[in-house]
C-alpha cells in the first residue's frame, strides 16, 4: 500500500474515533431531544482543541467538549432521569407521552443491581421482577393537585394521614425493631427521596408485587376508588403530588384495567382528606381535627 492510500485511510480512522469519541450528532439525533418525554438537548459550553498525532490532510486537530449544558424546550424542564418534563405534570398527560418496554423497565432494574448496595431481600426481588411492555409511564406524575385513593385499617398511618402525611410500611415497621441496621442490610438502603435514581425507581416497581418484601418505602396509591377497594380497608382519598410514574398500566391505557397506581414516598405531604364510610355509604372529610359528613359543593370532589 502506497503512502498516500495510508494515509487516506488512516485519515478516515480518525474521522470515526472522534465521532465514536466526542459524539457528534447527527441530524436525526439532534432533532430527538427537547420536547415533552424526550431527553434533554446536549449543548457544549467550553470546548478544548485536542491535537491528533497524525499529520495527514483530512483532520488534523479536533475539539473535545469540557463543560455541556442540557435544555429542553421552552416550558420544560429536566427530570432527574435526563428527560423533559412539565413541572406539574398530570397523570393523563404521562399517559399521553408514552409508557417504557419491558426492555426499557429492566434496564432500570439492571442498574440498580450494579450499584451493589441493594438489601438481601431487595437484592432478590429486583432480580425476580419481570416487568412488561406498556406497563409504567416513562414520565413520573408531579401535579400536586392529583386524587389518589388509598385502602387501610392501620392505627399509625390513618393517624399520619390525619396529619397531613403518607406513612410508607417500611417507616412503620423500622419504629417496632431494636436492630434498625439489621433492618435495613435486609430491606435497603434507605432512600435517597431528593435524589431520582434506578435504584428508587425500582423500588416503586417490585413495591407493586410485594410490599413487603423489601418494606416499602412508598405507599401504593390508586388512581381510583375502584382499584383501592380491592385491596380491603378503609378507602381514604385525598390530594398530593405523586412525584412517581403511574405503575400497574395495561397498554398504557388508564381504562385498560389494570390495578393503576403510584407509588408514593413515604412523608409525602397531603390535603383534602375523605374516607369513604362502608355503613353509612357516604364520603366524610377531615376538617379542623374531626371527620364531618360531605354536605355542600365544597367538600365534593
Amino acid at each position: 500500500m502506497n503512502i498516500f492510500k495510508q494515509g487516506r485511510l488512516l485519515g478516515l480512522g480518525v474521522i470515526l474515533s472522534a465521532i465514536l469519541m466526542f459524539g457528534f450528532a447527527t441530524p436525526s439525533s439532534a432533532e430527538a431531544c427537547g420536547k415533552l418525554g424526550q431527553p434533554a438537548c446536549v449543548t457544549c459550553v467550553d470546548k478544548v482543541t485536542v491535537y491528533f498525532p497524525f499529520n495527514f490532510c483530512c483532520i488534523p486537530e479536533a475539539s473535545s467538549c469540557r463543560k455541556t449544558a442540557y435544555t429542553c424546550n421552552a416550558g420544560y424542564v429536566r427530570d432527574g432521569m435526563g428527560l423533559c418534563t412539565k413541572i406539574s405534570l398530570t397523570a393523563e398527560e404521562a399517559v399521553k407521552v408514552g409508557c417504557r418496554t419491558s426492555r426499557s423497565a429492566q434496564m432500570i432494574l439492571d442498574d440498580a443491581k450494579k450499584t451493589g448496595d441493594l438489601g438481601t431481600i431487595t437484592s432478590s426481588q429486583v432480580s425476580a421482577f419481570r416487568p412488561t411492555d406498556k406497563w409504567m409511564t416513562t414520565l413520573e406524575v408531579t401535579d400536586p393537585n392529583t386524587w389518589g385513593y388509598r385502602a387501610t385499617d392501620f392505627p399509625d398511618e390513618i393517624k399520619s394521614l390525619e396529619a397531613g402525611k403518607t406513612l410508607s410500611k417500611a417507616e412503620r415497621r423500622e419504629k417496632k425493631v431494636t436492630d434498625k441496621s439489621a433492618f435495613w442490610r435486609q430491606n435497603g438502603p434507605k432512600i435517597d427521596y431528593g435524589t431520582k435514581s434506578s435504584t428508587l425507581n425500582s423500588f416503586q416497581m417490585i413495591a407493586t408485587s410485594d410490599s413487603s418484601k423489601p418494606m416499602s418505602q412508598f405507599s401504593s396509591v390508586a388512581l381510583d376508588y375502584e382499584v383501592a377497594s380491592g385491596f380491603g380497608g378503609t378507602v381514604y382519598k385525598f390530594q398530593m403530588n405523586p412525584s412517581s410514574p403511574v405503575l400497574g398500566l395495561r397498554d398504557c391505557s388508564l381504562n385498560g384495567g389494570g390495578e393503576t397506581q403510584f407509588q408514593v414516598k413515604g412523608g409525602t405531604p397531603i390535603k383534602n382528606l375523605h374516607r369513604f364510610v362502608n355503613s353509612t355509604g357516604k364520603w366524610e372529610i377531615y376538617k379542623n381535627g374531626k371527620w364531618q359528613i360531605v354536605v355542600g359543593p365544597n367538600d365534593e370532589l
